[in-house]
């Protein structure tokens, strides 16, 4: 963020390929949640052709740019009407959904054969909403935030083991333990540096082990109509990246992962991103303005009319707003040979 205008060009290094320099993509990019003050702009790689920000946000910055209800959770004392609304957004979007996405990564591990119980992490756990579903599939689940509320409610309520920190830091946190799956569900595109957070997940992983990560992807379909309005974009500065395909591909190879494989998102996800593209303040952070629901209403009515386009998205081309990422450790020397 710079209060002259945005060079066309700059030196800086793209952070999924190491290559430079960069030209200017999007400018006076807005934060959607009126959070963070002034106007951000994002770079594009000429190489691979993900987005940054330039300048990087600071941490300081990225500390104070999250609201409480950031996330969604079936958790806290709230009025009977929305408590009644709030469940029926559980029951017919979010519990879909995790299921779904669980399904699908799940279809794709073979960690059980390594161990009757394999051990998971999820990096930016939240509430642990995901995680049970994991849980309830046979793994041994830990989880991982930055937020010390969630982490309490992780421990305290559902007895799960988790651990308050930066993601950035994992390796520090796990420095005796290792894990067949590490999981991060909309996390990659909020990390300052991807590359030091796939490195540090590779040294706690098992051989064979899986990096699961769902991330929103710039040369989708729906980012490219969408463009500086879509609501992945407009997440600056809390995302500070938007990777291509090319370039989550060359970022995971030169972290030594191997049989890198991309599934389509649930068709949920990608309406839902269609719903607060075009009704921003619709989203739960912005459950403080009176009109509040009425922008709800107006994005489920979106959400509902661009599903069976995401849905046959999904099934024609196999592709959608976000990608579920799986990469695998090199294979344990048994197996190799």
């Amino acid at each position: 963020m710079s209060g002259k205008p945005p060079s066309p060009l700059v030196e800086a290094r793209c952070v999924y390929c190491d290559m430079s320099p960069l030209t200017l993509h999007y400018e006076n990019v807005r934060d959607r949640l009126d959070i963070v003050p002034g106007q951000w702009s994002f770079y594009v790689c000429r190489n691979c052709a993900s987005l940054q920000l330039h300048p990087l946000p600071t941490r300081d910055i990225l500390r104070d740019a999250y609201p409480q209800n950031y996330c969604f959770s079936t958790n806290g004392s709230i009025s009977n009407a929305i408590s009644i609304f709030r469940d029926l957004q559980q029951l017919l979007f979010y519990r879909p959904l995790y299921v779904a996405q669980t399904r699908r990564v799940l279809s794709k591990l073979d960690t059980h054969r390594y161990s009757p119980k394999p051990k998971l992490l999820d990096v930016g756990c939240g509430k642990a909403e995901r995680l049970k579903y994991f849980q309830s599939a046979g793994f041994e689940v830990h989880g991982l935030d930055l937020m010390p509320e969630n982490v309490d409610w992780v421990n305290n309520t559902l007895q799960i083991p988790a651990v308050c920190g930066d993601a950035q830091r994992i390796a520090e946190y796990f420095p005796q333990k290792r894990f067949h799956v590490i999981t991060a569900f909309a996390l990659f595109e909020h990390l300052l540096d991807p590359r030091d957070f796939v490195e540090q997940c590779r040294g706690i992983l098992y051989p064979g082990g899986s990096l699961v990560v769902l991330v929103p992807i710039i040369d989708s379909l729906q980012a490219q109509l969408f463009r500086s309005r879509w609501a992945e974009v407009r997440e600056a500065p809390r995302h500070v990246t938007l990777p291509s395909r090319r370039g989550l591909c060359l970022l995971l190879d030169k972290a030594g992962y191997r049989e890198v494989s991309f599934l389509p998102d649930s068709s949920l996800n990608g309406a839902a991103l269609v719903g607060t593209s075009l009704f921003p303040r619709a989203v739960s952070a912005w459950a403080r303005s009176r009109h509040h629901w009425l922008w709800r209403m107006l994005a489920i009515c979106a959400t509902t009319i661009a599903l069976p386009f995401c849905f046959f998205e999904w099934v024609l081309l196999r592709s959608s707003a976000t990608v579920i990422i799986i990469a695998r450790t090199p294979a344990p020397e048994s197996e190799e040979r």
